[in-house]
């Protein structure tokens, strides 16, 4: 036991600022899209909305509650990827030149790509397979979900999410501002699918952006339901994943 006591140490050190970044990273993403969707363009978004009302006080506090365990079991997944990086464990580099530009964008270019389709996959198995269903059950409690609920999952569910970047990054070696962007990118495109606002006019036609990418990338790890999914776009919504479920696209946007 003494000769994992320095391991044990350096990660309780290294714990509380990789919590205090992902906490901050939540909180900018979340409140920032509740900020400017929610409260600022409210009236102007208005006609866009899933539905009209707004959700009770009470479910916002229980997605922020359930955010706030996420936020700490990524947090603990994360300081294990920093000791990682520390004892050479895991292929972080901080030199751009080590690899070049080229590299730089495209690994991480197929980091969000990767985590789109595991993130599919995953987010398919939980509703469609029972034992794994109940790991799902809190997210969908926000019926009529908020930015907040972006990271408001079941702590398995969290977990699942939690370990595709420790596995891609021991098989693909990732520059540290390029796994910056990837998270900022897995935050605001979390709270933007749940801002329960369509992202095309009434009719189907105009720009779907952020939330629906994600559907489009998925097309090509998937074209079956990669139609399925642009056709319930095209409807304004997706219903029946999942026993007496519907949702929006907004829900396939964890």
């Amino acid at each position: 036991m003494d000769h994992f006591a320095p391991l044990i140490d350096q990660y309780l050190s290294f714990w509380p600022t990789v919590l205090t970044a992902d906490l901050v990273r939540y909180l900018i993403g979340a409140g920032g899209v509740f900020l400017t969707i929610w409260l600022l363009l409210r009236r102007p978004l208005a006609s866009r909305k899933i539905r009209a009302e707004m959700p009770f006080t009470r479910q916002m506090w229980s997605e922020f509650g359930h955010s706030m365990s996420t936020v700490a079991i990524f947090a603990s997944v994360g300081t294990g990827i920093a000791l990682g990086k520390l004892h050479g464990v895991l292929p972080i580099y901080t030199d751009v030149a080590e690899y070049g530009w080229p590299y730089f964008f495209a690994s991480l270019l197929l980091m969000i790509v990767a985590h789109d389709a595991y993130f599919y996959w995953a987010h398919r198995l939980m509703h469609r397979w029972r034992w794994l269903s109940h790991l799902h059950a809190t997210h969908h409690r926000s019926h009529n979900p908020t930015p907040w609920a972006a990271y408001s999952f079941d702590p398995g569910e969290a977990i699942i999410h939690a370990m595709f970047m420790p596995v891609f990054i021991a098989l693909i070696p990732m520059h540290v501002v390029a796994l910056f962007l990837f998270t900022a990118h897995m935050m605001l495109r979390n709270a933007m699918g749940q801002a329960a606002t369509n992202s095309a006019r009434a009719d189907g036609q105009g720009i779907q952006f952020l939330s629906s990418l994600r559907q489009q990338l998925t097309t090509t790890c998937t074209m079956s339901m990669g139609r399925e999914i642009l056709a319930s776009i095209s409807r304004g919504g997706i219903a029946g994943w999942g026993p007496s479920i519907s949702i929006s696209t907004a829900g396939l946007t964890k």
